[in-house]
């Protein structure tokens, strides 16, 4: 077994700044300008941080499919990304990428994969030096060297790539559970639009949502009842925002979530689940046919009831004020039963995505500090 090393990190990587871009150039045009909502501490990349761009930069600004970017501040503990990877990947191949003002590119300079790179990154070692670095209050940053001081141990590089082949595969195996849940969705999203939008009936009668569902706001958490650890997530407008002792809807509830300030338009399912649901969501919980429901608020572009003038905004008395067609019971009962059993499949995914991610999530600092070794050619 080789001997481990020491490594600098700023010794084998360059860390470049951001492009600072111009806010009317945003929204349109080829370039697609990368940002902070990239980076997750949970996801390799996010496709929602990546928006259209328009304006001219500077060849330095450019990234490349694999490339590493670092978010270089955080506006929240309750949403850990200081510091954190996130890999760019191979769909955004074509597109001309740029790296935004609050990211940091890691120009690579050595024989070390930009994959075992972005694991080290993650890990245990890495986010406690960050957490010894960060400065702000409000909102926590770092700097280039600060991300450029982080000293580790590391193999050779045959067993650097053993290391990655491993946690690879177990993230490979979470990939293809989250494609095979986009497809399963898609597949549910087609049978509703054949059901109710591009057959409709006559004899249906005009509405408001309101006539089938029950709305009201969750509830804030105080910094403190956040647990890294914790057995139940937090969730937020955009998802997951971190783990808590609480939950705030339990097993027997069938409910469905959206933002209520800050990110809009997304809707979430959460099925016989313990979760805490935060303040910036509205809680919507359907009187009945629960997936019908999902479908008409995924298509009712919620985003366009924005009314707030600092931040983003959706009052519940404009979400039961949106008119809707609403079916025969009998259609709804034959869409319900087809659609049903992709959505149990989903969930069995999910379930599958959750002992896997654990599974990885624990074997990361064992391999990155040499607890475990990984043997073979």
């Amino acid at each position: 077994m080789s001997e481990w090393k020491e490594y600098r990190l700023g010794d084998i990587v360059t860390i470049l700044g951001g492009f600072a871009y111009k806010g009317e150039h945003i929204g349109h045009g080829e370039g697609l300008l990368l940002g902070m909502g990239c980076v997750s501490f949970k996801e390799k990349f996010l496709m929602s941080g990546a928006r259209p761009y328009a304006g001219d930069c500077a060849e330095r600004y450019y990234a490349n499919l694999g490339d590493l970017v670092l978010a270089t501040r955080q506006q929240s503990d309750n949403l850990p990304i200081l510091g954190m990877p996130a890999i760019i990947p191979q769909e955004l191949d074509g597109k001309k990428l740029i790296v935004g003002a609050n990211l940091y590119r890691v120009s690579n300079n050595s024989d070390f994969s930009n994959k075992y790179l972005y694991w080290l990154l993650k890990s245990n070692a890495y986010v406690n030096h960050i957490a010894s670095c960060k400065t702000g209050t409000t909102v926590s940053m770092i700097t280039k060297s600060n991300v450029e001081d982080f000293v580790f141990k590391a193999p050779e590089k045959q067993e650097r790539a053993r290391i990655v082949s491993v946690l690879s595969s177990l993230d490979d195996k979470i990939d293809l559970l989250n494609r095979e849940n986009v497809t399963l969705e898609a597949l549910a999203e087609t049978l509703f639009r054949h059901y109710f939008i591009e057959t409709p009936n006559p004899t249906w009668k005009e509405g408001k949502l309101g006539e089938l569902i029950n709305i009201g706001s969750g509830k804030a958490l105080k910094h403190s009842d956040f647990v890294n650890d914790g057995p139940y997530p937090v969730l937020g407008a955009n998802g997951e925002i971190g783990r808590a002792n609480e939950y705030l809807v339990n097993e027997t509830d069938r409910v469905l979530y959206t933002g209520r300030v800050g990110t809009l338009g997304k809707v979430f399912r959460l099925e016989r689940e313990c979760a805490w649901l935060s303040d910036n969501t509205l809680v919507i919980k359907p009187k009945c046919h629960f997936n019908y429901v999902y479908f008409l608020l995924k298509q009712a572009n919620l985003q366009d009831l924005d009314v707030g003038s600092t931040q983003p905004l959706i009052r519940q008395s404009d979400v039961v004020d949106i008119d809707v067609i609403i079916p025969n019971d009998s259609i709804i009962d034959v869409f319900e039963k087809e659609v049903s059993p992709l959505f149990e499949k989903i969930k069995s995914n999910q379930q599958q995505k959750q002992t896997l991610t654990a599974q990885r999530d624990a074997l990361l600092p064992r391999l990155m500090s040499g607890e475990v070794k990984v043997t073979g050619q």
